[in-house]
């Protein structure tokens, strides 16, 4: 007769990844090289998660009766590797707890990766996933308990089959969770192809979460810095100043995505909640809701009545529509003129084949709106950006993105200061946690003049995205606007301790040590601006050079930013100030002329 009794081929954890069958160990799909006797002591744990594995029991499992070992110092030597490769710690411990004068208990859920027992070893759409969880000693149930005897395998295969599935810390009191980061959810389709995908399920899971206004959402700006990081979560949720952190991974195979999903505490590295969930991909965006409303329940979060239908609203997606849409924020964000131009390809692509989306229009909209004024003119794409943005706001009045679009277009295409205003707060008022709204807020506030209110508004959007430079030119201008010229050198000099090879810091520090009448570093950060930028030189160096007395230099760098073709676009408005800093007001007044013609932003 043949056997269908299910195999198990794997064990998974966190992002890692054991594979039974050639005994490798993988995180978020990469190999990590682990020693036999500690691969042989972290088996021999998972497969009793939650239950006390002694010391006699590892014994005799690694080593003959007749064999002589210090055993106290091998497996301590054992448990030091594997909390090494897992970047544990025997403190605060997420994985592997050590039991004084007993033995060890591995403490994190553990999920059996199956295959039927008929089949070759596959990949793709043939391995079916059933996840086991299994919560910490203190919550086993009884039956657990009596299973202890119970062979290993038999144990295994029960829990992939789903028998008394938990959520792994259920109904334990934690202190309070006001802020949480995603973190970039991890590929595991070992497909490079499929990173879009990941990045967009982190980018939805964001947006989702970022709709309940109780919980403070770290924008994906500051998240994205982390990649394939090796810090330790209690770092990095340090530097992002989060109460707990998300981590995660995202398969995608056919038409089925599978996402598993955990919540991390911050200030004890502890296992707060995680869960697993597969579901067709037509169904993606029903998933991201249901996860953001699992995580607000796990941290203690109510939802009022609108944000629970937000998060219940979701409808089947058109699968090719979706993944254009993706691919084109995936290119959106990588912030270079070239990727734009082919993101708004792909945000076209997504309106063809689903008109109604009103995030896509959003996106297009924002996409018109980046490439000006360095790249293309405004009378070329903001006319475009406003369509968008309306159509946008059309289709849903709730979407915060579509008014934090539009307030952007009426403050620098229309010059329309209440219309601004209004759609910078009721994007504020939908969603608090949208970055980009108080970013724009914050420079809107500081043009009219009101720049108490404006610092307020950057310090929020700071808050929101602690670790990026997006909100940069923001925030540095409406420091400048204030005469708060040595916060603007703060906040340049921090820009440039997370990114030290990237141009804006330094040409904003270049301006700002100008005003301060500090010409020599003023000339310093111009050079380094210069060198950071390629092919496109910085207007606020050129300017700097100029205020430095560098009146030749500044000259040629100014007639090299002037290209009869018109490509890339020149901003009257810069050209003018850097004109009234070699002294030359006839000619800055020809360009502040040009600037209105142009609408320069």
């Amino acid at each position: 007769m043949e056997n269908s009794a299910p195999v198990l081929k794997a064990l998974r954890f966190g992002l890692f990844e054991l594979d039974l069958q050639a005994g490798e160990l993988r995180k978020s799909g990469v190999k990590i090289k682990l020693q036999e006797q500690p691969l042989q002591v972290l088996i021999a744990l998972l497969q009793k998660p939650g239950e006390v594995v002694t010391r006699e029991e590892l014994r005799m499992k690694l080593w003959d009766a007749e064999t002589f070992v210090d055993v106290e110092h091998s497996l301590g030597t054992a448990i030091n590797k594997i909390r090494e490769v897992l970047g544990d710690s025997a403190e605060n411990p997420r994985f592997v707890e050590t039991l004084p004068r007993r033995g060890y208990r591995f403490i994190a859920q553990v999920n059996g990766l199956q295959r039927d027992a008929r089949s070759p070893a596959t990949t793709g759409e043939s391995d079916q996933l059933e996840a086991s969880k299994r919560p910490s000693s203190a919550w086993q149930p009884l039956w657990l308990r009596v299973g202890v005897g119970i062979a290993v395998a038999f144990a295994i295969a029960a829990f992939a089959w789903g028998i008394g599935r938990r959520r792994a810390g259920a109904g334990e009191s934690h202190p309070s969770i006001r802020s949480v980061a995603v973190l970039p959810l991890a590929n595991l389709s070992n497909d490079a192809e499929q990173e879009f995908f990941a990045d967009g399920m982190t980018d939805e899971l964001i947006t989702n979460l970022a709709k309940v206004s109780a919980l403070r959402v770290i924008s994906r700006t500051s998240v994205m810095r982390y990649r394939n990081t090796q810090k330790p979560v209690a770092d990095i949720a340090k530097e992002l100043g989060a109460d707990a952190v998300i981590e995660g991974t995202v398969l995608r195979s056919g038409n089925s995505v599978r996402i598993t999903v955990q919540l991390i505490q911050a200030s004890t590295d502890r296992h707060l909640w995680a869960e697993e969930y597969q579901r067709d991909v037509h169904d993606v965006l029903a998933l991201q809701g249901e996860v953001a409303r699992a995580i607000t329940a796990a941290v203690q979060v109510k939802l009022t009545p609108q944000q629970q239908f937000r998060l219940t609203s979701a409808h089947q997606i058109d699968t090719e529509a979706h993944d254009a849409y993706l691919r084109g924020l995936y290119l959106f964000r990588k912030g270079k003129p070239e990727s734009t131009e082919k993101a708004i390809g792909y945000f076209e692509q997504a309106i063809t084949r689903n008109p109604s989306d009103p995030l896509v229009y959003a996106a297009l909209s924002d996409a018109y709106s980046s490439l000006t004024p360095h790249a293309r003119a405004p009378l070329d794409v903001l006319p475009k950006a406003k369509a968008a943005a309306v159509r946008a706001v059309e289709l849903d009045d709730t979407l915060a993105e579509a008014h934090a679009s539009l307030a952007y277009t009426k403050l620098w295409f229309d010059w329309d200061w209440p219309g601004a205003e209004r759609e910078y707060r009721r994007a504020l008022e939908l969603n608090p946690n949208l970055s980009k709204a108080h970013t724009g807020y914050a420079a809107y506030l500081a043009t009219i003049g009101r720049v108490q209110e404006a610092i307020t508004e950057a310090d929020r959007a700071h808050q929101l995205d602690p670790v990026s430079l997006s909100s940069l030119d923001s925030e540095a201008s409406v420091f400048i606007y204030s005469r708060r010229y040595a916060e603007a050198v703060e906040l340049c000099r921090r820009k440039i301790e997370l990114e030290p090879d990237a141009d804006r810091p330094y040409a904003w520090l270049a301006v700002t040590e100008s005003l301060l009448g500090h010409h020599t570093e003023a000339e310093n950060a111009a050079d380094r601006a210069v060198q950071a930028s390629g092919t496109r030189m910085p207007y606020e160096a050129v300017y700097a050079y100029a205020m430095a007395g560098q009146k030749e230099k500044a000259r040629k760098m100014f007639t090299s930013l002037v290209d009869i073709t018109g490509k890339p676009y020149v901003c009257g408005y810069n050209m003018s100030i850097i004109s009234l800093a070699l002294g030359e007001k006839d000619r800055a007044v020809d360009w502040l002329q040009k600037a209105y013609r142009d609408r320069s932003t």
